[in-house]
């Protein structure tokens, strides 16, 4: 039997000042519910392609090579949850500036993935940076996510997107670009 693997393709973050500044929120977040994403895992999904064969693996990681796009600066500001900040299952950092133009890489993933006729869920897309995952709820969360709603975290400048593996351990995902497409020069 073949090996499936779980694949995605997002935006990592890699700013360190933006990162600890995520940090920073992440640690003032009442987090014996939370599930904390490490610093090293983020990032924006474009798009979940979830367990796929290793043949297919290829054949994106080739599809997505024509992609071209010109870099950008995302302006990070803001903590909400999905799918309410009264009942929190995701904490996210939402995009103040540079939205569209996310938007339009998102698209540009989508189309070439429709074309190859791989069968996507119907999601609305909603650019987004997971920080954490909510466990069970906590009474003090909501009140904290409100008073998080306008922190600034800055700017991180998108020159590049990753297809990227997602291998499951007991002690959190580990994430293997398969392939790196860089930004128009």
């Amino acid at each position: 039997m073949t090996q499936l693997i779980r694949c995605f393709i997002a935006v990592d973050v890699k700013d360190e000042n933006v990162i600890n500044k995520i940090i920073k929120v992440q640690q003032s977040l009442p987090n014996s519910s939370l599930k904390l994403v490490e610093r090293e895992n983020m990032h924006f999904t474009l798009r979940f392609l979830g367990e796929i064969e290793p043949s297919l693996v290829e054949v994106i990681r080739s599809a997505l090579k024509p992609i071209r796009f010109e870099k950008f600066v995302l302006h990070l500001k803001g903590v909400g949850a999905f799918p309410n900040s009264h009942k929190p299952r995701v904490i996210w950092i939402g995009v103040e500036e540079g939205r569209e133009n996310l938007m339009n890489l998102y698209s540009l993933v989508n189309a070439t993935l429709k074309s190859m006729r791989i069968k996507l869920e119907d999601e609305e897309f909603t650019p987004h940076l997971t920080i954490a995952r909510v466990k069970y709820p906590n009474k003090e969360l909501p009140r904290v996510l409100d008073e998080l709603r306008d922190e600034e975290f800055g700017n991180i400048t998108v020159s590049a997107f990753q297809f990227k593996q997602s291998i499951l351990t007991p002690k959190g995902p580990i994430y293997k670009d398969i392939e790196v497409y860089p930004a128009l020069m």
